[in-house]
């Protein structure tokens, strides 16, 4: 009878210990889950590619909104860009860029999401995909890359500022053949592959594209410089570009 007991009350105690370690485990695993926002930032004007769409895990994510998500966020994502060129396009990019601080530097690397050829990649070759014009395409993150977040969340971890669960999504490449593409607002093409240059009489276009738009939008122009130009969900990245641009135009053909 005493040996009947004292096995009861051993497997109370085990049943007890494993219900606080599950209970210890969910805790645990609902504190790693924070809440998240995700923005889209288009440019401006006429490029060539577009952000069209977010998913995580499958589900749509509305911009701009609060989800709940942990540090692995980026891992599940799948970002939706569209052709909005009158061109194929042999490779496209996209990528997930985070807050900067005061002084207007990045805290953590940006995430990129590329699919197909990328010229600029030592030993990169093009493959049999090709997006047309107006078509979509969803983009993960390639076998390999996943590093990226844990990278990023190792110094978001060491960071002053946590910004891991505040990302902008924004087209960050797009390849029409091994010579030309379009890389975050500038054009550039290669005559070896190797050194690549940025197309002057394009750049002017947008920089021109870009002041027509703000001068028709006057609070968008607000709204960006209150956001700090490239942490705005709104903004362009052209706004960092244009005193670049502006001592471009301003001289002389060659």
């Amino acid at each position: 009878m005493k040996n009947k007991l004292t096995l009861a009350c051993l497997a109370t105690l085990t049943l007890l210990a494993v219900c606080g370690f599950s209970l210890s485990k969910a805790k645990t695993k609902t504190q790693d889950v924070k809440p998240t926002k995700i923005g889209i930032r288009n440019h401006v004007y006429k490029a060539p590619l577009e952000v069209v769409g977010v998913k995580m895990n499958g589900l749509s994510i509305e911009p701009g909104t609060d989800f709940q998500a942990n540090d692995d966020w980026i891992k599940a994502l799948a970002i939706t860009v569209k052709n909005s060129s009158n061109r194929d396009l042999l490779g496209v990019g996209a990528a997930v860029e985070f807050p900067y601080d005061k002084k207007d530097m990045p805290i953590l690397p940006e995430i990129n999401f590329i699919k197909g050829y990328d010229p600029m990649i030592p030993g990169s070759a093009p493959s049999d995909f090709v997006l047309r014009p107006g078509d979509t395409v969803e983009l993960t993150l390639t076998a390999n890359w996943p590093s990226q977040v844990d990278i990023a969340k190792d110094m978001n971890a060491r960071a002053a500022m946590k910004v891991l669960h505040r990302g902008i999504i924004k087209p960050a490449l797009a390849v029409f053949s091994s010579s030309e593409l379009w890389e975050d607002g500038f054009y550039r093409h290669s005559s070896d592959g190797i050194r690549w240059e940025s197309d002057k009489e394009k750049l002017i276009g947008v920089w021109r594209d870009t002041e027509r738009y703000y001068a028709e939008h006057p609070k968008m122009m607000k709204a960006s410089f209150q956001g700090g130009g490239r942490r705005c969900f709104c903004s362009s990245d052209s706004l960092k570009q244009q005193s670049r641009i502006s001592d471009i135009a301003s001289r002389p053909a060659s």
